[in-house]
């Protein structure tokens, strides 16, 4: 069920619609999943439920990627600038022997 579901991944470099895509795939998945639902029905509750969530949440790619990667993959484009400056964080550090309780020197005797 997972090896089959693992090339809905492929939809980060689907372009222009990658949600018909991930439909397309669902089915491949789900035919592993419902041997699992079929083997373990009223024998593991552990198995049906994962089957069950699995095949719920790759049903759920599909309107989410509508909703938000309607045409392919959409980064951040909030520009925002670092909470910290590289010259405040370079004299706070500590080195691995400071870390440690042992000096460079000591460290390499």
């Amino acid at each position: 069920a997972v090896s089959d579901a693992v090339g809905i991944l492929g939809w980060l470099c689907v372009e222009p619609a990658p949600a018909p895509f991930v439909a397309d795939m669902i089915g491949g998945s789900e035919y592993f999943t419902n041997r699992i639902l079929k083997e373990f029905k009223d024998k593991d509750a552990t198995q049906t439920g994962w089957a069950t969530s699995f095949v719920a949440f790759l049903k759920a790619l599909p309107p989410y990627i509508k909703k938000y990667h309607t045409t392919g993959i959409a980064w951040n484009s909030v520009k925002s600038s670092p909470t910290t400056s590289s010259s405040s964080s370079s004299s706070t550090s500590l080195s691995a022997g400071e870390l440690h309780g042992t000096s460079t020197a000591s460290a390499l005797v």
